[in-house]
């Protein structure tokens, strides 16, 4: 049996991630620090949205869809990130869930998330589609009721 030693890359973003888990983002910042790893540059910009630190999370988003443009889940946290900037409805965070979804159809925090930034611009002929999709995704009572008060 051949026992093969993670890498130095691997070892850090299995820490990352997990503390990440825990809500340990100082920490999760602090592994990912002047890093090129796509994936430790994912969890340090996540972490930065969620200590508030918006700026650079942007920033790191935006660095990485110049490389990976076809990620859904970069243009849906940056979708989250200018929703916590500019605001629920945003025409930035609008156009990234639209941009996420455009690349993948299930990717289902992106759905929702684009449902309720197109009910809060007062979109309904967006907003209902996108919460149909998000009730036939999920199937919740509240989604339901959401959809029947529009």
């Amino acid at each position: 049996m051949n026992q093969t030693t993670p890498t130095p890359a691997a070892t850090a973003l299995s820490s990352a991630m997990a503390l990440f888990d825990k809500g340990e983002y100082d920490e999760v910042l602090t592994i990912a620090s002047g890093t090129t790893d796509p994936a430790l540059m994912l969890l340090a910009a996540r972490s930065y949205l969620a200590t508030g630190k918006l700026d650079i999370a942007e920033t790191l988003l935006r660095s990485l869809l110049r490389i990976m443009q076809n990620s859904s889940y970069l243009h849906s946290y940056l979708g989250d990130v200018l929703t916590k900037k500019e605001g629920v409805g945003s025409r930035g965070a609008v156009a990234e869930y639209a941009a996420a979804l455009s690349l993948d159809q299930d990717n289902k925090a992106a759905v929702r998330s684009y449902a309720d930034a197109l009910i809060a611009a007062h979109d309904l002929r967006g907003a209902i589609p996108a919460l149909r999709a998000v009730v036939r995704a999920e199937n919740k009572f509240e989604d339901v009721k959401r959809l029947e008060e529009l």
